[in-house]
């Protein structure tokens, strides 16, 4: 995560969305400690609206207010079942 995604991380924890963030974090330790192969959309915000078929994906994420369809991260995650690129990895998409 760049600084300026844990700048925006560290703000939104004291928000009323706090918890959630908090909650998302505990899952995460919790994939990351088993036997499975996983990969994780990092989805900023999903917003509603048709798939797009064109996303921007990174390792690491820049930060910000990103927006991403439902379909276009589950087409996401559908060709990483079939052609797996990120194993074991939290992969940040958005447009």
């Amino acid at each position: 995560m760049t600084i300026t995604g844990k700048i925006y991380t560290a703000i939104l924890k004291r928000t009323p969305v706090g918890h959630a963030i908090r909650d998302h974090d505990g899952g995460l330790k919790v994939v990351q400690h088993s036997t499975l192969e996983w990969t994780l959309a990092g989805c900023n915000y999903l917003g509603d609206g048709p798939e797009r078929g064109r996303y921007r994906i990174s390792l690491v994420f820049p930060g910000g207010f990103k927006k991403i369809h439902p379909a276009d991260a589950a087409a996401f995650l559908l060709k990483e079942t079939e052609d797996p690129t990120f194993r074991n990895a939290v992969v940040g998409i958005w447009y």
